[in-house]
């Protein structure tokens, strides 16, 4: 919990979206991401960006590393 109060709730993740499903790069951009990594690949775009929880939540298909059950989404 700590990486969160560090950023203020925020954390940060690892998104990889099928390049079909791109307009969900704009749930990051709506949610106030702080985008720090972008990578346009052959068949997906790799995001790392600082989250709110419901923008995590929004994204949890695409997130790498989701956070373990015992923690709750915001939706």
């Amino acid at each position: 919990k700590l990486p969160a109060l560090i950023h203020g709730g925020r954390t940060k993740a690892t998104f990889v979206i099928p390049n079909a499903k791109q307009g969900m790069l704009s749930k990051l951009y709506a949610g106030g991401a702080s985008i720090e990594d972008i990578d346009y690949g052959a068949e997906a775009v790799t995001v790392t960006a600082v989250v709110d929880a419901a923008t995590r939540g929004a994204l949890r298909a695409y997130d790498t590393c989701p956070p373990r059950a015992s923690e709750d989404w915001e939706d």
